[in-house]
């Protein structure tokens, strides 16, 4: 068996954190990414309460970025599957922050949601009514 265990986009500290959950994964044989960059900037976790707390982390992370002076496309948002985009999108969408999605779709884009949107669009709920009048 080869290994392809050298990565040339990442720095240390990223692979360390990949590792350290490549580890727990009973089912994957053992790896140990590594790199010729340097270690990087540490990575930062953050625990959020529910998929709101996360959006507006999120958001506000790249808020603060912004305010330090990157650009917009200097950052990206990366999670493991389109269904977890919604929440991130509203807090997006609600601090006037413009973002794509690369691979997928919009949360609102996607068939099954507009074909809900219209039967929900009388919903008393504000942020129903709100979502699905696409804001």
């Amino acid at each position: 068996m080869i290994r392809l265990e050298q990565n040339y986009r990442s720095t240390g500290n990223i692979l360390e954190a990949a590792n350290a959950v490549i580890r727990n994964n009973r089912g994957r044989k053992g790896k140990n990414l590594w790199t010729e960059h340097g270690e990087g900037e540490k990575v930062h976790f953050y625990t959020a309460g529910n998929e709101r707390e996360e959006g507006m982390y999120v958001a506000s992370q790249l808020l603060k970025a912004y305010g330090e002076g990157k650009q917009w496309r200097d950052c990206a948002v990366l999670y493991r599957m389109n269904a977890l985009s919604n929440q991130i999108e509203m807090a997006l969408k609600s601090n006037s922050i413009p973002y794509r999605v690369v691979g997928g779709f919009r949360f609102f884009e996607r068939a099954e949601i507009r074909t809900c949107c219209p039967i929900s669009a009388s919903s008393t709920t504000p942020m129903m009514t709100c979502a699905c009048s696409g804001w």
